[in-house]
């Protein structure tokens, strides 16, 4: 079978099991050895490794070793679309690190790129980084345009809560909710955005609640310890 050929098949069956991927990273080492000019070839070498790591397989590298080589292969992959792919699902690997720093210059990478959906994850590192007047505009495009689904409600109102806007944070996470009733952290944080804006009596009343529908959650522990007079132990 011609090599190139054979080439496109590892493509197409090599991450469809890590099995599968184990093979293929085998055989994209090779391939590209042999042919360095190959931009598929250094795309699916890395496309492999982020695949088997993403699975939980150990692929015997820190990211930090990673990162490396990601950086010598990226250089030689050409299509736009597939780079900024690669840079979203490596900026995964650091947000998984809890690695936030490294996870907001991988996404804003895919971000500059291809734009769209990738301002998800970007305008969530910057949150986590409490960059939020950077995070808000990124993420008010995503939920009233690009990915209007609960965890874009949930992020941009997390973005005007902290910004001390909490009509809007209650609106986000309203539509959240609406979205994902059994959202549990945007049921917990309208309670929360309800009581900073001084409605005492709507916070306590989602609160009640909140820790009726999720009585095991952290929050809901939290609520417990800090306010006994309006939630008491929780009796197993």
């Amino acid at each position: 079978m011609d090599l190139a050929v054979f080439a496109r098949l590892v493509a197409s069956f090599g991450r469809t099991t890590t099995e599968n991927a184990r093979q293929a990273l085998g055989f994209w080492h090779r391939y590209v050895s042999a042919h360095p000019e190959t931009s598929g070839g250094r795309r699916e070498l890395l496309l492999a490794t982020l695949y088997l790591r993403a699975e939980g397989e150990d692929v015997s590298r820190a990211y930090a070793e990673f990162r490396a080589e990601f950086d010598r292969q990226i250089e030689h992959v050409d299509d736009k679309d597939e780079v900024a792919f690669l840079w979203d699902r490596l900026g995964h690997w650091a947000q998984d690190e809890a690695d936030w720093a490294e996870a907001e210059h991988c996404f804003r990478k895919a971000y500059d790129l291809a734009g769209g959906h990738y301002g998800y994850c970007l305008g969530t590192a910057l949150n986590f980084l409490g960059r939020f007047e950077e995070s808000l505009p990124i993420l008010r495009e995503q939920a009233e345009c690009i990915q209007p689904d609960a965890m874009s409600w949930f992020q941009l109102g997390a973005a005007y809560g902290d910004l001390g806007q909490s009509a809007q944070a209650i609106d986000g996470y309203e539509k959240a909710l609406a979205l994902d009733p059994d959202y549990d952290l945007a049921m917990f944080n309208l309670g929360g955005a309800h009581w900073n804006s001084g409605e005492k009596i709507e916070a306590l009343a989602i609160w009640t609640t909140a820790i009726d529908r999720f009585p095991d959650h952290e929050l809901a522990a939290k609520l417990r310890r800090n306010m006994p007079a309006f939630f008491p132990p929780h009796q197993d």
